[in-house]
């Protein structure tokens, strides 16, 4: 009867011990391997020195001038009016952005006495990375956004950030703060907020620079 006892008695602490061992590793999934993040929320980035440049007319190659000349401000330049890239926006009137984007690669861009060369290309929706646009913008890139079949300027987001012990840095976007080139006064600025407008909406995201002598 003792035998019988001290053996139910082994059973159950060897249970109980297993038992342990289970639930220590399934709370163990349960956290990320480098520790849960501290967030800070309601962070923010924007481009400030934009030149305030709005399209002379509503005509889709008007506002694709317009636009493309306010991101290249960013680069202390101003493309003159018979350079190829205007020839090329005026050409694609009404295009996506991302054929735009296409055309205007390698386009030459005449400057103060000198050509220089475009560098151009595009994200669709579905690749978007928020620790991107947030690094651009940080070196000074404002962006193009194509959304709802409009084209915007991509000046500043409104973002969480997530610092985990590792060192790793994810971030949440909330906003998109955007410039209608279509407009001079304070109309101009819109913002696209995640938590209410349809993020499917953005076609996608343009990066345009200006680089080296092209003669």
């Amino acid at each position: 009867m003792s035998m019988t006892r001290h053996a139910k008695a082994m059973a159950f602490g060897f249970a109980f011990f297993f038992s342990l061992l289970l639930v220590g590793r399934v709370a163990g999934q349960d956290i990320p391997l480098d520790g849960y993040p501290v967030v800070h929320p309601y962070q923010r980035v924007q481009i400030s020195n934009l030149d305030n440049i709005s399209s002379t007319d509503t005509s889709s190659p008007a506002i694709a001038k317009a636009a493309l000349a306010i991101v290249i401000s960013a680069s202390k330049l101003k493309c003159e009016h018979d350079s190829q890239l205007e020839s090329i926006a005026d050409a694609n009137a009404g295009a996506s952005l991302q054929t735009l984007v296409a055309k205007i690669a390698g386009a030459a861009c005449s400057a103060n006495g000198r050509r220089f060369r475009v560098t151009a290309s595009f994200v669709p929706n579905g690749a978007i990375q928020g620790n991107a646009i947030i690094a651009s913008l940080k070196q000074g890139r404002p962006l193009l956004v194509e959304w709802r079949g409009m084209l915007y300027v991509l000046y500043g987001v409104v973002y969480d950030e997530h610092l985990y012990s590792s060192g790793r840095q994810d971030n949440i976007v909330r906003d998109l703060l955007l410039i209608d080139p279509r407009y001079s006064s304070e109309r101009r600025f819109v913002q696209f907020q995640r938590a209410k407008d349809n993020f499917a909406e953005i076609e996608g995201i343009a990066s345009i620079g200006i680089v080296g002598r092209n003669d």
